[in-house]
């Protein structure tokens, strides 16, 4: 669907989905390629937005005719940014002041103009600059980063802005997937160094100086996240069947002792219905965990963490995905698992106490029996289930424990 979007000026930006917003940006750059010696192209948005997917990608498609700008490459040092940044901000890389703009901005007047320049080359992985590089002037300058649609820069005249627009769910995830997981993590990083340099550096710079770059836009691209992103391993399956008070199993089918479980549930108007990021409590004392895994409906998609089915986070974490998020609540519940021989080497787990609260509001939901496979739970494992906990069809409950505690407290 395609919506006009009110402009600085009075104008109207146009507001596309991302394929077609894609294209449409590579047809208006054929277009004023053709028409221009040389045109500036501006795409901005928040971290994780697909903005420098999106650069790259119309530079490939441009070839040797296109110069990719990143703004990052005008990054100050860190050794500089006590000097240049706002007192609490010594270290906030994305504050405005942490690049050198004006810079950019007269370099990309040189550009135009034919001439070449000495560009800044910050290195991310010491943190300061190198040797600059010398770059002569193409047809097609594209520029992107956070600032690409800030005041120096709209001030060079540019041919055409961008903007790259996610919500805060959506550009959180893909960046807590991008350096929370995989062989690319920095170990000297923990998750919630991770979280709160999100909460508390990146989420503030981007709605104060940021998203209002938007209003200059003239084309919006809405690149929102969707779940299949993370459905990188198959879906884990499950089959919850409702049972009544006090059931258990047979207790020579018992794997292990009962435990204790605490999920938080963070959620916000953005994400898809069944859609969460969970954190759980497991356990007491010396032998308690503490996780995060994202979770769509009664299905996990995996992996959030590259090769990892969660990571290890410490409960200070909380207070930063509710700052996040806005809205979070608790299933409490004492779980034990049970490997009855007639699933053939499948495991259910038998909660009980089930409780959900948020708000000063709580529900109690009752007792579960749970069955968990990789892929899709055919009939014939669905009656085995329901056969070796004594339940009947019409017990099962196709919903996640997120689902049915938000229809209980009406949220």
């Amino acid at each position: 669907m395609t919506i006009l979007a009110e402009a600085e000026g009075g104008g109207l930006a146009l507001e596309l989905e991302r394929e077609e917003g894609k294209a449409n940006l590579v047809e208006t750059v054929e277009r004023l390629a053709a028409e221009r010696e040389r045109i500036i192209v501006l795409i901005a948005g928040g971290s994780c937005s697909g903005k420098t997917t999106a650069a790259r990608e119309l530079a490939e498609r441009f070839g040797t005719d296109a110069l990719l700008v990143p703004t990052d490459s005008y990054y100050h040092g860190r050794s500089r940014l006590p000097d240049l940044l706002p007192p609490g901000h010594h270290d906030n890389f994305d504050h405005p002041d942490a690049v050198e703009l004006d810079r950019l901005a007269a370099d990309l007047r040189a550009l135009r103009e034919g001439r070449v320049v000495e560009m800044p080359n910050y290195q991310f992985d010491t943190a300061e600059r190198a040797e600059p590089v010398t770059v002569g002037p193409k047809p097609i300058i594209i520029v992107e980063g956070l600032y690409a649609l800030s005041e120096p820069l709209r001030s060079i005249g540019p041919d055409y802005g961008v903007f790259f627009d996610a919500s805060r769910h959506g550009k959180f995830i893909r960046r807590l997937k991008r350096e929370a997981g995989g062989a690319e993590r920095d170990t000297r990083e923990s998750v919630y160094d991770i979280v709160a340099r999100i909460a508390e550096m990146v989420e503030p710079m981007y709605e104060r100086y940021v998203e209002p770059t938007r209003a200059h836009a003239d084309l919006i691209v809405r690149n929102d996240y969707t779940p299949e992103e993370s459905a990188e391993l198959p879906r884990v399956d499950q089959l919850k069947l409702r049972c009544p008070e006090g059931f258990a199993l047979p207790e020579p089918y018992r794997t292990g002792r009962a435990v204790r479980q605490v999920d938080h549930y963070f959620f916000d108007p953005a994400m898809a219905a069944g859609e969460t990021l969970r954190m759980r409590k497991e356990g007491s004392g010396p032998d308690r965990t503490m996780t995060l895994s994202y979770r769509v409906s009664g299905h996990e998609r995996l992996p959030l963490f590259r090769g990892h089915l969660s990571a290890e986070v410490s409960e200070d974490v909380s207070g930063l995905l509710e700052r996040l998020y806005g809205s979070r609540l608790f299933v409490e519940k004492r779980r034990t698992e049970y490997a009855p021989p007639c699933l053939e080497g499948g495991t259910v787990h038998v909660d009980t106490d089930v409780e959900a609260r948020s708000n000063g509001r709580r529900a109690e939901l009752g007792t579960f029996a749970e069955f968990s496979a990789v892929g899709e739970i055919t009939p014939v494992e669905a009656l085995r289930l329901e056969r070796s906990v004594g339940r009947a069809p019409e017990d099962i409950v196709n919903r996640s424990y997120y689902q049915l505690a938000r229809e209980a407290l009406v949220l």
